[in-house]
């Protein structure tokens, strides 16, 4: 990939996720999960991107942050996981989304009913892992990704080996992905209503 070399990651197989960090974002499920994957991958680099949530940093500081990386130190993955310490703009974001390999996704409840992160990655065309919450059930099938448990971090190992395993299956995921997201696009979706003035607003 491109993107990747630009990035510095050209050796690596990436996995990332971004958003404003908290608590909610459950990534010590990830996290725990790569010490199963790097016996296969050895050269696999988790990016967390995003900073931490405004709201969380004024109320406690870098607590959850911090509790991440004693995790890491903790489970000798420092050269596994990397922290994007900032909010990036869209034009940055979109170049990491295009440098990374698969998309991750996890959190602590199922009730969620949309997630931005989740369709800019598959708007990229990245394969998404993610556990099961009410709008990923909407939008990931077999053909765009994998749906694990919740909070299950072997799940995760499973879904992420059995991905790098098949760079084929990966691609294919990705390029669905991609497609799916299509008619998402502002341009699609205002051309898609126009068709409809046109056909009831006729003179």
């Amino acid at each position: 990939m491109i993107q990747k070399e630009k990035l510095g990651y050209k050796d690596k197989i990436i996995l990332s996720c971004f958003g404003l960090i908290s608590g909610k974002k459950n990534y010590e499920v990830i996290i725990k999960a790569l010490s199963e994957v790097i016996k296969t991958f050895p050269n696999v680099l988790f990016l967390i991107i995003g900073a931490t949530h405004p709201g969380v940093l004024k109320s406690e500081g870098e607590q959850y942050r911090d509790s991440l990386k004693k995790l890491i130190n903790k489970m000798n993955l420092n050269n596994h996981v990397k922290f994007i310490n900032k909010y990036l703009e869209l034009k940055e974001l979109l170049k990491y989304l295009k440098a990374t390999d698969i998309f991750v996704f996890s959190g602590l409840g199922l009730t969620q009913i949309t997630s931005g992160t989740l369709v800019y990655a598959m708007g990229c065309g990245r394969p998404v892992i993610t556990y099961p919450f009410l709008h990923a059930q909407e939008i990931i099938s077999p053909k765009r990704g994998f749906l694990v448990e919740l909070r299950n971090s072997e799940s995760y190992a499973k879904a992420i080996t059995k991905l790098l395993l098949n760079p084929e299956l990966r691609e294919k995921m990705g390029k669905n992905a991609y497609k799916y997201t299509r008619p998402m696009l502002w341009s699609n979706v205002t051309n898609s209503y126009k068709k409809i003035f046109r056909k009831y607003l006729k003179p």
